[in-house]
């Protein structure tokens, strides 16, 4: 059976190659490897080119993984302008990380069938199948017993999870507490890079918190590789500046993590409520910060993704860093450690270029955020994300606002250096100027 799939492909890869050249007009040099051929984009834009010039007007051929990304972003941008349907594109990322090369190559069947005004099949992903795509119609119980046995194999990784980190204190932990501790979803009071989070009552002891639901069907492997990843990160920290996590519920449809509620919400959404921030209170944030990121980077973990939507106040003005879901721990060091992770406009030059994550590059990250609450905006922001991860990576500082005071010019200054180790720590940072002149606040308790 598998010696027919691979005859399949290999045909499909066969008949992809011929579509290039004809319509490229020269041979390609494949080296057994398409993906490889494929993978900058240039090739797949000179074909628009080709076809319809004005749907792609630069391809950019430096050997910037960004830009990269960024020639086979348009490319999928112009054939579906052309009219090859959604559901049979590939993803940016199974193209340049070769993850998915099957579904490459039917993108590229079906633009050329749309050229030929022929209809397009849609994709049929056999990796996670051993049936074969003529079987697909006859799904049904088959369908439903394979979505069992992957959220099947999801619970027994989660569960094992736990087992492996029992004796932190922390309770609930297990999928088998949701017999004892049972919630009553309310509202949606937020997106995160997986699923909705939501206020939610534990009907037991009357405490509010908030559950960030995940639908299980929804992720690949990856996904949920990134999510055990989540969990076991909050597992195992515990401060003042850091959200609290209570455990998980996991059943055949969700991950349900389960998360201190903090009643201010994101200092984006205070933001947008009252306004740019002074840099006196900027600083007051700031502080609280660098208190949670430094105990962070002591634990060996850079957040990754720190901007204002992934800060939460209390009533109090306490501030809480949230969504550990592209964290990375300096001590696990695998495939993914120096992968794109993080938000384009926030992110420093050495992630995208994937030179590595290192703790300063969430100081890059804070002087972004400084910017966004002082401004309303993160730098960049009037730039799509591939033209803004280009500046980040060229231009020397990125813009500072006109009016700010000396002493935050200096601090945004250090924030921006191009090289992370020019960029000093958390704990230095939190003896600069502009803090020690803007706060009275006093340095919380190390060692938690």
């Amino acid at each position: 059976m598998s010696s027919n799939k691979d005859k399949d492909y290999q045909e499909k890869e066969q008949k992809v190659i011929a579509f290039i050249e004809s319509t490229i007009g020269e041979q390609l040099t494949i080296n057994d490897n398409l993906q490889r051929t494929l993978r900058s984009g240039v090739i797949l834009c000179r074909m628009i080119q080709k076809i319809k010039p004005e749907l792609m007007p630069r391809i950019s051929a430096r050997p910037l993984p960004f830009l990269q990304m960024e020639n086979i972003h348009n490319f999928l941008n112009a054939v579906k302008e052309l009219g090859v349907k959604p559901v049979n594109l590939f993803q940016t990322a199974e193209l340049y990380e070769g993850t998915n090369m099957k579904k490459v190559i039917h993108t590229l069947i079906s633009f050329e069938k749309v050229l030929k005004g022929e209809d397009d099949e849609p994709f049929n992903d056999e990796r996670s199948t051993d049936s074969e795509s003529s079987n697909n119609n006859k799904k049904g119980s088959n369908g439903e017993k394979d979505n069992k046995s992957k959220h099947q194999s999801t619970i027994e990784i989660f569960e094992q999870s736990h087992r492996n980190s029992q004796g932190s204190g922390k309770s609930p932990s297990s999928a088998q507490d949701q017999e004892v501790e049972q919630y009553q979803l309310g509202n949606d009071i937020g997106r995160g890079q997986f699923g909705c989070v939501y206020r939610a009552l534990n009907l037991v002891s009357g405490q509010i918190v908030a559950i960030k639901r995940i639908r299980l069907e929804d992720q690949n492997k990856d996904d949920i590789d990134s999510l055990m990843q989540e969990v076991e990160l909050l597992q195992s920290l515990s401060h003042p500046c850091i959200v609290n996590y209570y455990g998980f519920i996991l059943n055949d449809e969700y991950l349900d993590i389960i998360l201190e509620f903090v009643e201010n919400g994101s200092l984006l959404n205070t933001l947008k409520s009252f306004g740019k921030f002074p840099e006196k209170l900027i600083a007051n944030y700031t502080v609280k910060i660098l208190e949670g990121l430094e105990y962070l980077h002591t634990k060996g973990v850079v957040h990754c993704d720190l901007k204002a939507a992934n800060v939460l106040t209390t009533k109090s003005g306490d501030v809480k860093l949230t969504d550990f879901g592209v964290s990375r721990r300096l001590n696990v060091m695998d495939e993914k450690a120096s992968a794109v992770v993080g938000t384009p406009n926030w992110m420093a030059p050495e992630i995208i270029t994937l030179k590595g994550i290192v703790p300063q590059s969430d100081l890059w990250s804070l002087g972004c955020t400084i910017i966004e609450l002082y401004t309303g905006k993160p730098p960049y922001s009037d730039l799509l994300p591939m033209a803004a991860l280009f500046h980040i990576v060229e231009d020397s500082c990125p813009p500072l606002p006109d009016d700010i005071s000396e002493e935050l010019e200096d601090f945004l200054h250090i924030c921006f250096k191009k090289k992370p180790s020019e960029r000093t720590s958390a704990t230095k940072l939190l003896e600069h100027k502009w803090i020690l002149q803007n706060t009275h606040h006093k340095l919380l308790l190390k060692n938690f």
